[in-house]
């Protein structure tokens, strides 16, 4: 824990911690102009509070769902395991557009970029969520680090295989 950290003292803030205003309104940009140029009659222009209301509701579906659970039963009301909060916050049909057309860089630089760079589509981002990691966390010498396999069998440019692990396929962090 950091002075930049001390005084947090809710979930939101929390994730505003590292979310900063300048990420939320980059991906604003990005994800409107690419929309707005590709499917301008079925996109409503994303703010940063719904944003941020997204990515929350992301990091609540990563801690809140089971393994094998679709993404789509967390909006169920009538489930043995209904979860309010993801009814209360978002529409289930609105949630899944802004995950199918959220964009963290400009795609017209992205070629160029990634002849060089794997990670180009979210470079940006990620460096800046990395500095306020660095401000907000100084880990002293008894943390452990080690390595392991994401499982992900999406498409990505540095996914992995590796036989001998149980989820074969994924990305090494």
């Amino acid at each position: 824990m950091t002075t930049y950290s001390e005084s947090i003292s809710s979930l939101a803030e929390t994730l505003k911690l590292f979310i900063t205003d300048n990420i939320l309104n980059e991906i604003c940009h990005h994800t409107n102009a690419e929309c707005s140029s590709h499917i301008p009659k079925l996109w409503k222009d994303i703010n940063t509070e719904e944003l941020f209301v997204f990515l929350g509701l992301c990091t609540a579906s990563g801690v809140l769902r089971t393994r094998k659970e679709p993404v789509a039963q967390l909006w169920k009301t009538n489930a043995a395991y209904a979860r309010p909060i993801f009814c209360a916050t978002m529409a289930r049909d609105r949630f899944f557009q802004i995950i199918c057309v959220i964009h963290f860089d400009d795609k017209t630089t992205r070629n160029q970029q990634q002849s060089t760079d794997k990670l180009a589509p979210i470079i940006s981002v990620l460096e800046s969520i990395i500095s306020t990691f660095q401000m907000a966390y100084t880990p002293n010498e008894h943390v452990p680090t080690d390595e392991q396999l994401v499982v992900f069998r999406g498409k990505c440019p540095f996914r992995m295989f590796i036989k001998s692990k149980p989820g074969k396929y994924g990305i090494k962090s």
